[in-house]
């Protein structure tokens, strides 16, 4: 799908369990990251919890890496940022300052939602998916 045309993206996480996260992306904020990840749609992967439980992250696997033009030196409970480094997309669980280059490229539309995260001890399969499909 294009998205050169949209400010902002609708996705929604399909966990295993059958629970689902609807995260919005703002596409001014990093247009090739957004336009790589939506070319990937619908993407089967794994999320991951991270070791201190600050986020949930899913490796992109992008063809090519992508550089980030600026950086996001602390994120709030509900962003969805892109980390550079291992190329991936991660949410926030709480106020965390980054350890790599991050950038916010939008956010978790409802907050009470992460609450599904809370029982993965390390990973889950997830699909990513448009909320219009």
């Amino acid at each position: 799908m294009n998205v050169k045309g949209l400010s902002s993206y609708e996705l929604v996480l399909e966990l295993e369990g059958g629970e689902s996260v609807p995260i919005i992306l703002e596409r001014y904020r990093a247009p090739l990251v957004i336009e790589r990840l939506v070319s990937l749609l619908p993407l089967r992967a794994r999320l991951f919890r991270s070791s201190k439980g600050d986020y949930v992250y899913i490796p992109l696997n992008f063809p090519q890496k992508i550089g980030l033009s600026g950086r996001d030196t602390r994120l709030s409970k509900g962003d969805v940022a892109f980390m550079a480094f291992n190329q991936s997309l991660f949410i926030c669980l709480r106020d965390v300052i980054p350890s790599y280059p991050s950038m916010i490229i939008g956010r978790v539309k409802d907050l009470s939602s992460l609450g599904v995260f809370a029982d993965i001890r390390e990973s889950i399969s997830v699909v990513m998916r448009s909320h219009e499909a």
